[in-house]
C-alpha cells in the first residue's frame, strides 16, 4: 500500500501533501505542465450566467 494512501487513512496526511498542490510528485507536475495550455479559454468564449430568480 502506498505511503501517502496510508497517511490518508489514517488521517495524518494534510492538503498540502496533495500532488496538485506542485512540487510532490514529479509526474504530476510534468502532465500539469503539458496540460496547463489547453485549460485556457478560448478568446471568443461566452460567459453564460443564470439570473437566480429565475430558476
Amino acid at each position: 500500500m502506498d505511503v501517502g494512501f496510508r497517511r490518508h487513512v489514517a488521517g495524518e496526511a494534510g492538503v498540502d501533501s496533495h500532488p496538485g498542490h506542485g512540487g510532490i510528485d514529479g509526474r504530476y507536475d510534468e502532465l500539469t505542465s503539458l496540460l496547463t495550455p489547453h485549460r485556457r479559454a478560448p478568446a471568443d468564449a461566452l460567459r453564460l450566467v443564470a439570473d437566480p430568480a429565475k430558476i
